[in-house]
């Protein structure tokens, strides 16, 4: 996991559930900071413990890395990313390392879903930002970003008038 809040929470509340659900621990926790480019030691550390799985919880950028370097290293564990690492466009940033790779989704439906609540946000989404759209998007981050924007907006609507932090 990466060191930053993100990553913390992210492998704490994960490491949290491993036990609590499935009576199971990490057989490995490996921590580096977002701005690593070479995740050598880690990989092999974690290559060394003989994971069935390995969990990244990154962003996409040290995610794509390690994932490339765990191929590379003779990691043959599972490899599963976080909701950060679910985009479509994944697998062109990592390449052919990404075949295979599984990625955690916290929505209930992906951007490219027929729902009508989704449909409603990409025709939004779409006329707002047109100059996206040929860039692959909305993509899961845009649709986490609007789901997080419209809590707050309902949170605001709910405080009324005379907003105070109580309230919201």
């Amino acid at each position: 996991s990466q060191s930053d809040e993100y990553g913390q929470r992210g492998a704490d509340s994960l490491m949290k559930r491993l036990k609590e659900k499935h009576g199971m621990a990490l057989v490995a926790h490996e921590v580096f900071n977002v701005s690593d480019t070479d995740f050598t030691s880690q990989v092999l550390r974690a290559r060394d413990a003989r994971p069935d799985t390995v969990i990244i919880y990154s962003y996409i950028a040290p995610s794509s890395t390690i994932v490339r370097q765990a191929k590379q290293l003779g990691i043959e564990a599972k490899i599963l990313g976080s909701n950060a690492t679910s985009s479509r466009l994944y697998p062109q940033v990592v390449g052919e390392s990404a075949a295979g790779v599984l990625n955690v989704i916290t929505g209930a439906d992906l951007p490219e879903a027929n729902s009508p609540v989704i449909a409603k946000f990409r025709e939004e989404f779409e006329r707002a930002n047109p100059s996206l759209v040929p860039q692959g998007r909305p993509d899961l981050a845009d649709l986490l970003g609007y789901g997080g924007a419209m809590t707050l907006v309902e949170g605001l609507k709910r405080a009324g008038r005379d907003l105070t932090r109580e309230k919201f």
